[in-house]
């Protein structure tokens, strides 16, 4: 479910990344204005899909992807139960840790940006994911 998730996710910020805040094509304008040093950038997770973004969240989807089709080989090819009991909870675990290490990556960016808020709310959902518990006023 969570894989869908963020692949939901990405697809819908790559097609949503065609297009400025404004609403208008990116090629439209080569040279967009420079905004104020004082104004705060939109607070939006669209904003952050850069494409080095992209490759790092790629390589960490790519990388959990490898390492859970080796466990799940491993875990074919055992025929001991307690082996087995600690495969399935390394790939349980595997899940948890793809989706940490990806809000990492997206608040890296954010705080890079300015995005506070951003980043405000990616730290609580990092917090809902370790604690188990949703964050106060969710």
């Amino acid at each position: 479910m969570r894989t869908a998730t963020i692949i939901t996710m990405m697809a819908l910020l790559t097609l949503c990344g065609s297009a400025r805040a404004d609403g208008s094509p990116r090629d439209q304008n080569p040279n967009p204005p420079v905004e104020p040093a004082l104004q705060a950038p939109s607070c939006d997770i669209t904003t952050l899909m850069a494409p080095t973004l992209e490759r790092e969240i790629q390589v960490v989807l790519d990388r959990a992807a490898a390492r859970e089709k080796q466990l799940l080989a491993a875990l074919v090819a055992s025929t001991d139960e307690t082996e087995c009991v600690r495969l399935v909870a390394q790939i349980d675990a595997l899940d948890l840790r793809r989706d940490l290490d990806v809000l990492k990556i997206q608040i890296r960016h954010a705080r890079s940006r300015g995005l506070w808020d951003l980043e405000r709310r990616l730290r609580e959902r990092v917090d809902e994911l370790t604690t188990g518990r949703a964050v106060a006023g969710r």
